[in-house]
C-alpha cells in the first residue's frame, strides 16, 4: 500500500475546482503555484506567465517570462523564460533566466498552454 504520493493539479481553462472525493468526504487541496497567463497576478504565490514576442521582455513583480525563436541556419529552436524568484506579491526577488536550444523547430510546443509550470 502507498501511504503518501505527489500530485500535480491545475483547475484547467474553466476555472473550476479541482477536488477528490474521498470515502471521508470532498477535500479541495491546494497544490504548487496558481498560473495565469495573460493576466495581471496581484496576489502572494501567483505567477503570471507571459509569451513574449521579439525578445524576452522585462520581468516584472510575480512575473515568468517566456520567449523562443527558431534558427533556420542551424536547425535550432532558442528558448528564454526569466522570472521572479520571489511569490510574494510587492517584492521582486532577483531574476532568474533559463536558456536551452532544442534541434528543429519546436517553437509551436513552447507556449503556455504546452508547458506544466511545477
Amino acid at each position: 500500500n502507498v501511504t503518501s504520493f505527489q500530485v500535480g493539479l491545475d483547475p484547467g481553462s474553466a476555472g473550476g475546482d479541482t477536488q477528490f472525493t474521498t470515502a471521508n468526504g470532498t477535500f479541495f487541496p491546494t497544490v504548487g503555484v496558481l498560473k495565469f497567463s495573460g493576466v495581471n497576478a496581484v496576489a502572494n504565490n501567483v505567477l503570471e506567465i507571459i509569451s513574449d514576442t521579439g525578445s524576452l521582455g522585462v520581468v516584472g513583480d510575480n512575473q515568468l517570462h517566456m520567449f523562443s525563436s527558431y534558427d533556420a541556419a542551424n536547425n535550432l529552436t532558442h528558448f528564454q523564460m526569466a522570472y521572479d524568484t520571489n511569490s510574494t506579491f510587492g517584492i521582486t526577488g532577483s531574476i532568474n533566466v533559463v536558456a536551452i536550444d532544442f534541434v528543429g523547430n519546436v517553437t509551436a510546443n513552447l507556449i503556455p498552454a504546452h508547458l506544466q509550470f511545477i
